[in-house]
């Protein structure tokens, strides 16, 4: 049996059950056509409503506001119902019977919506999704569609530059395809590529697009056209429209005035300040007028003059506006605006002259909200949320406007009601202002707002076809399972891509951007991330089973720490092996990362280390463009947060040095730039103690070393000889002959300099 058929037949099943519970619950009460008109009411009202909320979208819901969105349904349905029977003398009296009819219908709803998407999710398999967008900004916006609802499953994220044989190939693997802000060029590829492979396509649009919705076709001598008409001049849907205006404004001021009279009170008795306030707005064609609202700010919100949006957690409002805020109770006086007809119940939101000619600058378009009167709520208010940005929310009324009916209004004015308990719709908007940057901003949000996994495992991948297969199935592996994995391919030109879709797991998101670099990768990985804590992992190394588990019990031993390290053991390539310094006692919480350098491998090595997501993106991720050292160049930064470093002495990951495509054999010149200057600033820092300044004076000398050697063996004499020159710090013995060898060096043939660096990278 089709999907299709098998969707319409639970839809059948649920209005079914609604209606065996119906008349269930009126038995003994009515009968006859009594019952039979009842129930067909509840049906209608019942399936209107449905449809208004959403409630059987399940391809786009999640199953909790699935059941809200019944819930709701249902409670209006049975009202109509009740109401009906009441004025007819029909209806049942009892009002215990009627709440226990409400609720057996809400439980079975309940269970209907989880067990049909359990049902249909084992019979047909999730729907497979790839998301496409054009810049790394749109990370912030599109971190829902991770898990938009029960029947899509994320598989990857494409950044597209460019659309390339290889980016489409790709598209081959998934049932849709959701495109976000990609240019108009290269989406129209890839649509005609959905549309001939069959893929479902979702598309956020532009504002070209919006326009476009109410198109219809016409025939000019055997030539289609697309006629785009102009909806403004309608005097019937305008007459019909005005009318609902008056007659709710009038319903909803008396149904209100008990609440608007206990608000007043509750305003004034809180600062004695006015209870009403008026502000000057927009509304049709531009005409100013001034807007009603209970006033949630304080006196002075305002006292520079300047507008601002409220913020999410705006110290402006009161402690009564934040409740009438997040109700809208504060939006009731504004009935009156409508009855002067200044507004309407429905359409575009009423924005401030100020405010409006700051975004038409931005976005000319947006004076397309003009072209009808504003309104208490409208499509932008039940589809977006306060913290929308302004370009989205004139598309969603630009749609309106075109689109905009009797029936449109009416069922804008219902799913207000389900927008009313949503917390997120009533959310002021976020400034970076608040913090040092976008990234630090992120990290207090996820603090706050966190209800997700414990791990977010970053692996950056290119050209790892030999590698990446036994890297994941590492990952798979593990004993501790409250983790995600996010493969960041940066652009791979070999199977690296295809090996890695061979591992099957939901808790493996593959992202696939063109090559950037190692740096960007990770970033990308990180800013993807919905742990509290980013493990990082490159492609050719694997970790044993406990790994995460031996992380888990030090995060929780040692909770004042950022970052925590376990023992590794590294493959030389030639059948030998090395080990990080394994320290006694066994766990432990060292207090300065500088004193680790005076291990000869890393103590805090990528492959190893687990740091929390909040450190990570307060210190400003990886710097982009660094070949060698940029993982250093990171742990030194969050260490100048908190030095602390939690370690297990435990060998839990296997590093394989010699792993083709590795760093070290890829980079000509070691320079890793922004490690060494982070290292001579922190010479340069006199809040180090003199045990901590001899481990940074050492790391240092080896990086540079490292650096002018290389440089020479590269042919790169002159900048070796300027490496020297810009040599920081104080100097030991050892440091000095050092120097002296170098010197030597550059005189030496290439030969023998080849060999000695050879030798070295066999010995360590």
């Amino acid at each position: 049996m089709g999907k299709y058929v098998m969707e319409r037949l639970f839809k059948v099943f649920n209005i079914a059950g609604m209606a065996f519970i119906f008349v269930g619950g009126h038995t003994g009460y009515i009968s006859g056509k009594d019952m039979l008109y009842q129930l067909l009411l509840f049906v209608i009202v019942y399936c209107f409503m449905t449809r208004t909320y959403e409630a059987f979208e399940t391809q786009t819901k999640k199953s909790m506001e699935l059941i809200y969105s019944q819930g709701l349904a249902l409670f209006l349905a049975d009202a109509v119902t009740y109401l009906t029977g009441y004025v007819t003398k029909t209806s049942i009296n009892d009002i215990w019977m009627m709440l226990l009819k409400l609720v057996a219908q809400t439980a079975f709803a309940a269970i209907y919506t989880l067990g049909s998407n359990q049902i249909m999710c084992h019979l047909y398999g999730k729907k497979e999704a790839a998301v496409l967008y054009g810049n790394s900004e749109m990370f912030e916006k599109m971190k829902d569609l991770r898990h938009m609802s029960d029947w899509i499953h994320v598989k990857m994220w494409i950044r597209v530059l460019e659309v390339t044989p290889q980016t489409l190939e790709q598209l081959k693997d998934v049932d849709l395809v959701i495109l976000q802000e990609i240019d108009r060029v290269q989406k129209d590829q890839i649509l005609r590529y959905c549309a001939a492979n069959g893929i479902e396509v979702y598309l956020k649009p532009e504002m070209e697009d919006v326009l476009m919705c109410s198109m219809k076709s016409v025939s000019v001598n055997g030539t289609m056209l697309l006629q785009i008409g102009n909806k403004n001049e309608r005097p019937v849907y305008e007459l019909v429209k005005r009318m609902m205006d008056i007659c709710i404004s009038v319903v909803g001021l008396v149904l209100a005035s008990p609440v608007m009279l206990i608000t007043a009170g509750l305003i004034k008795a809180q600062d004695r300040g006015t209870v009403l306030y008026s502000q000057k707005r927009l509304t049709k064609d531009g005409k100013i007028f001034e807007i009603y609202k209970f006033r949630s700010m304080k006196m002075d919100a305002e006292k520079d003059g300047k507008a601002r949006l409220a913020e999410k957690s705006d110290d402006r409002i009161t402690t009564v506006g934040k409740w009438i805020r997040m109700t809208r109770i504060d939006e009731l006086p504004q009935f009156i605006n409508v009855l002067r007809g200044d507004m309407s119940i429905v359409g575009p939101r009423p924005e401030r002259p100020e405010l409006a000619e700051k975004y038409t600058e931005e976005n000319p378009e947006f004076t397309m909200r003009l072209k009808v009167k504003a309104g208490i709520t409208g499509f932008a208010q039940v589809y977006g949320r306060y913290n929308t940005p302004a370009i989205e929310k004139a598309q969603m009324d630009a749609y309106y406007i075109r689109k905009a009916s009797v029936l449109m209004d009416l069922r804008l004015i219902l799913a207000t009601v389900k927008v009313l308990f949503m917390k997120e719709s009533s959310e002021g908007v976020v400034t970076e202002s608040k913090t040092e940057n976008r990234a630090e901003n992120k990290a207090y949000k996820m603090i706050k707002e966190r209800d997700c996994m414990r791990f977010s495992v970053v692996v950056p991948l290119y050209n790892k076809e030999n590698c990446i297969r036994m890297t994941l199935e590492s990952v798979k592996k593990q004993s501790f399972k409250d983790y995600e994995v996010i493969v960041v391919d940066d652009g791979s030109t070999d199977r690296s891509l295809e090996e890695a879709r061979k591992i099957k797991s939901e808790n493996i998101t593959i992202i696939h951007q063109q090559n950037q670099g190692v740096s960007v990768a990770r970033n990308t990985g990180i800013l993807h991330a919905q742990g509290q804590y980013i493990a990082f992992l490159d492609a050719d190394d694997e970790w044993e089973p406990d790994y995460l588990k031996t992380i888990d019990h030090l995060i929780e031993k040692y909770p004042e720490s950022d970052m925590y390290v376990t023992a590794y053991r590294v493959d030389m390539g030639n059948g030998k092996s090395h080990y990080s310094a394994r320290l006694t006692p066994a766990t432990g919480c060292l207090e300065s990362y500088w004193l680790t350098y005076q291990y000869a491998y890393d103590f805090v090595w990528t492959s190893a280390t687990v740091i929390r997501t909040s450190a990570v993106l307060k210190a400003g991720l990886f710097r982009p463009g660094e070949k060698i050292g940029q993982d250093l160049d990171l742990w030194s930064r969050v260490a100048r947060n908190n030095p602390k470093v939690a370690y297990s002495s435990e060998v839990c990951v296997n590093y394989h040095r010699m792993a083709e495509a590795n760093a070290r054999t890829r980079v000509k010149v070691a320079k890793a730039d922004a490690f060494i200057k982070n290292l001579e600033e922190e010479l340069e820092d006199s809040a180090h103690s003199k045990e901590e300044l001899a481990m940074i004076q050492r790391k240092y000398n080896m990086k540079m070393t490292v650096y002018i050697y290389t440089s020479i063996l590269a042919g790169n004499k002159a900048e070796a000889r300027e490496a020297m020159k810009r040599w920081k710090g104080q100097l030991s013995r050892k440091a000095k002959m050092v120097q002296a060898g170098l010197k030597i060096a550059r005189i030496m043939p290439d030969f023998v300099l080849r060999m000695v660096y050879a030798a070295r990278l066999k010995v360590f």
